[in-house]
């Protein structure tokens, strides 16, 4: 929040199992892509959000939010993750 520039990618484990999880973008000055996915990591919810706007809560285990555009992925794909120290 309070950025001026969205960031590349946003990685946020939900919890060890799956929970409701709901977005908000307050204060989040751009638009940003939302992917709420299961333990596979396949997208399950994609949505768009606008500045200071809310999502529905939908259950995932994991969440990622990107700027908007950046991941040309739909519902059912899989999202593949690297620890950046890792390279």
């Amino acid at each position: 929040m309070l950025r001026k520039r969205p960031l590349t990618t946003l990685f946020l484990p939900a919890s060890a199992r799956d929970a409701n999880i709901a977005v908000h973008t307050c204060f989040v000055f751009f638009p940003i892509d939302v992917y709420w996915l299961d333990e596979e990591k396949k997208i399950k919810h994609k949505e768009t959000l606008r500045s200071f706007s809310f999502s529905s809560s939908h259950r995932a285990r994991f969440l990622v939010e990107t700027k908007r555009g950046l991941l040309p992925a739909d519902l059912g794909d899989s999202i593949m993750f690297s620890n950046a120290r890792d390279r």
